[in-house]
C-alpha cells in the first residue's frame, strides 16, 4: 500500500493492524481528516481497535470544532464509540469553566453515570470547585457515604484549602491509612443508590 509511504502513518504499523483487514485499512488510511493536523494524535494502533465506519463518524463530530474539546483527541478515543464520545462531550458541564479541567482523555474510561454523579455531589456539599478527574472515577453512592461520615465525625472536607486527601483515597487507602473502611459503612447504613438516575 502506497500510504505506507507517508510518515504519518507509521505509527499504524504494528501488530494491531491484523485485526482489520485490506479494505477496511485502505478506507482508513485515505480519509481527508487525516490531513487535519488536530487529527494527528489519533494515528496510533489503537485505530485498529475500531472499524472505518465509527472511525468516520467519531472524526465527522461536530464537536471537534470547539477548542475545549480538543484535549481529547488522544488514542484514548478509540476505545468508545460515537454514541458514548458525543453523550459525553454533550453534558452540561462542560458550558461551566469550572470543569475545564476534567476535560481529558481519562473520561473515555470513566462512566456517565459516575461523571455525572460525582459532579452533581461535590456541587451538593458546596466543594464542586475543588472536584479532580480521580474524584469521577468513584462510585458516586460510596463517594457520598464518605462525605457523610467525613460530616458526622467532625473531619473537613478541605485542608489549607485543598480538598482533604481522604475524599480522594482509594478504598485500600482509606482502610489501611485512615482506618476507614467503606463498605462497611455502606452495610451500616444501608444506604440506597442515591445516583441511580445518571
Amino acid at each position: 500500500m502506497p500510504e505506507w509511504d507517508d510518515p504519518k502513518f507509521k505509527p499504524l504499523l504494528t501488530s494491531n493492524i491484523w485485526r482489520s483487514n485490506y479494505n477496511e485499512i485502505s478506507k482508513i488510511l485515505k480519509m481527508d481528516e487525516w490531513n487535519d493536523p488536530k487529527f494527528k494524535p489519533l494515528l496510533t494502533s489503537n485505530i485498529w481497535h475500531s472499524n472505518y465506519d465509527e472511525i468516520s463518524k467519531i472524526l465527522k463530530m461536530p464537536e471537534w470544532d470547539d477548542s475545549k474539546f480538543t484535549p481529547l483527541l488522544t488514542s484514548s478515543i478509540w476505545l468508545s464509540n460515537c454514541f458514548n464520545i458525543r453523550r459525553k462531550l454533550n453534558l452540561k458541564y462542560w458550558d461551566n469553566p469550572k470543569y475545564s479541567k476534567l476535560l481529558t482523555p481519562t473520561i473515555f474510561s470513566i462512566t456517565e453515570k459516575y461523571i455525572n454523579g460525582n459532579i452533581e455531589l461535590f456541587e451538593e456539599y458546596g466543594i464542586s470547585k475543588f472536584i479532580a478527574t480521580n474524584s469521577l472515577r468513584k462510585n458516586p453512592d460510596e463517594q457520598k457515604a464518605l462525605f457523610d461520615y467525613l460530616i458526622e465525625n467532625k473531619i473537613d472536607f478541605l485542608i489549607d484549602n485543598k480538598l482533604n486527601p481522604i475524599i480522594n483515597a482509594t478504598k485500600k487507602a482509606l482502610k489501611e491509612k485512615y482506618n476507614i473502611n467503606i463498605n462497611e459503612i455502606m452495610n451500616n447504613n444501608k444506604r440506597g443508590k442515591v445516583y441511580e438516575k445518571f
